[in-house]
């Protein structure tokens, strides 16, 4: 249980608070979200973006802020967003390793390949709406998964408020308030 726990916490939990703080640091210094403002208070900001993402004049140009708008914006839409990115890249490498050669692709037809495309990659997204069940092996993992990934986006939400890069520095910075005074400080 341990270890499982460990590698959702790795392979969930990490890559979901860089890519909440990279995303949320881009909106701060973008002035689209204030860093005055708590975490609750940004909720009606989220969804102003997610509004104005559905329309095209003012749509983002970053391809992930879009596709994090499309997945409902806010934690699910992250969570979903990191899910749907794990299994697009785990299917191409799986189809680049086991690469089943041009005439077994189009065996059935050029229509008959765009639909089962098509079709895994609404499957793909479905899956990643779900992202809670891809994460745990069972009933409790699924928790532990969902309870990982909040304290992730919100670990990321207030590195980004807080403007702390992700280097040596800013981590330095961050755990500042969790050190210990030695005996020569107040």
């Amino acid at each position: 249980m341990l270890i499982e726990l460990l590698l959702i916490a790795l392979g969930f939990g990490l890559p979901l608070t860089v890519l909440t703080w990279y995303l949320f640091l881009r909106l701060y210094d973008s002035g689209e979200l204030d860093r005055s403002l708590d975490r609750r208070a940004l909720r009606p900001h989220l969804k102003a973006l997610k509004k104005a993402s559905k329309k095209e004049e003012t749509r983002s140009t970053h391809l992930i802020h879009n596709r994090w708008m499309r997945f409902g914006g806010g934690f699910y839409g992250l969570a979903a967003l990191w899910t749907f990115f794990v299994i697009e890249v785990t299917d191409t490498a799986r189809f680049v390793w086991n690469f089943p050669g041009f005439a077994e692709l189009f065996k059935d037809g050029i229509v008959s390949f765009v639909a089962s495309a098509l079709a895994n990659q609404i499957l793909n997204f479905l899956t990643a709406l779900v992202w809670f069940a891809n994460w745990g092996s069972d009933g409790g993992d699924v928790l532990a998964s969902v309870i990982i990934a909040y304290l992730a986006y919100l670990l990321g939400m207030r590195l980004a408020r807080e403007n702390i890069s992700l280097d040596a520095r800013g981590l330095k910075k961050l755990f500042a308030g969790f050190r210990r005074p030695s005996s020569g400080e107040p």
